[in-house]
């Protein structure tokens, strides 16, 4: 059972990743900076696009879109505790970039949840 955020959890979700397809999305990098982590801060980024989804540890030389959240926010909504969109309107989750990437097919948030569930449901917090 890995650790959120810790390097095997990021591995296996690069393992999760691997194979999957997101039909009829435009090519999207979205980061993902956590601050306050056990073993400090942690940077990674969710790519789509033609090649599949792929998930890479550290920053992103491309990111369209950036999520920043503390620890605390960053498990929750992980964990389905809360919604992202609920610790945005309570300003615990920053979105920067170009968020209107963010409005492709609705579908795409439900496959990426459909490919990381398996991870998540055996991750420690």
């Amino acid at each position: 059972m890995a650790r959120y955020l810790s390097a095997e959890w990021l591995d296996e979700m690069a393992e999760a990743a691997d194979g999957a397809v997101v039909p009829g999305v435009e090519p999207l990098v979205v980061q993902h900076v956590v601050t306050g982590c056990p073993d400090g801060d942690v940077t990674y980024s969710v790519s789509l696009g033609s090649g599949g989804v792929r998930v890479t540890p550290g920053p992103a030389t491309d990111a369209d879109v950036t999520f920043t959240a503390d620890y605390d926010t960053a498990a929750a909504i992980a964990r389905a505790d809360l919604g992202a969109d609920r610790a945005f309107i309570e300003g615990r989750l920053r979105v920067s970039g170009d968020t209107t990437a963010l409005l492709g097919p609705d579908d795409v948030a439900v496959r990426l949840d459909d490919t990381f569930a398996p991870v998540l449901a055996r991750t420690s917090f």
